[in-house]
């Protein structure tokens, strides 16, 4: 690859990790809101009583999925932070390589000298392209781990439609569950575009291998 298109590559794949990081760290906070809610929901749901168990179930629920998602925002946040850092490495080594080349050209001395640089040169790419297949694999885990996040929301989203029918039963909660079903949905909506962002901007990465 021309040494231009590398930097390219590099840079780029620095900054999308540095996006979908930024991201994640909102949908982080996004999730810790959907807990906060859940958590008022059962405060809720225990106050009026054994009418509404089932509501009382959902947001046990809404919980444990709120709880997973902040972790999971918390390990792609790591995976980006190692992609990141994989293309700084990577392009460390680019750096060097292009050095090595260069004193392989200019070299006029010994044989043995230029044993050495062509040795070492080699050694440089075997780095390079180990760190490249690191890349991949980190990429390869952010995706899963991107389709696991999403998964969740879509769980959520269900969990949302069963809870505003159990909410309709009682009517005498309905201001307020009304209020947190809305931010249930606004947060988990919120996730969701923070996710298509962060799938769009892995596939732009993709497409500059």
């Amino acid at each position: 690859m021309h040494a231009s298109s590398k930097r390219h590559q590099h840079s780029t794949e620095t900054v999308i990790a540095a996006h979908i990081a930024g991201r994640l760290n909102q949908a982080r906070r996004d999730a810790g809101r959907l807990s906060l809610a859940a958590k008022n929901l059962s405060v809720i749901a225990n106050r009026i009583g054994t009418e509404a168990a089932g509501l009382r179930t959902l947001s046990e629920f809404y919980d444990e999925f709120a709880q997973r998602s902040i972790r999971l925002s918390e390990h792609i946040n790591q995976l980006s932070a190692d992609i990141s850092r994989t293309a700084v490495k990577g392009w460390r080594q680019h750096q060097l390589e292009s050095c090595l080349r260069y004193a392989l050209q200019q070299q006029d001395g010994s044989a043995e000298h230029c044993r050495l640089i062509q040795t070492s040169l080699q050694h440089s790419q075997s780095m390079s392209r180990q760190i490249r297949e690191q890349s991949l694999e980190y990429r390869r885990h952010l995706q899963q781990a991107l389709d696991d996040l999403s998964r969740y929301m879509q769980t959520m989203k269900v969990i949302a439609v069963n809870s505003r029918i159990e909410a309709s039963q009682l009517h005498s909660y309905q201001a307020q569950l009304r209020d947190l079903s809305s931010s249930i949905d606004q947060n988990t909506n919120g996730i969701m575009a923070h996710l298509d962002f962060c799938q769009r901007e892995l596939k732009e990465l993709s497409s500059h291998d």
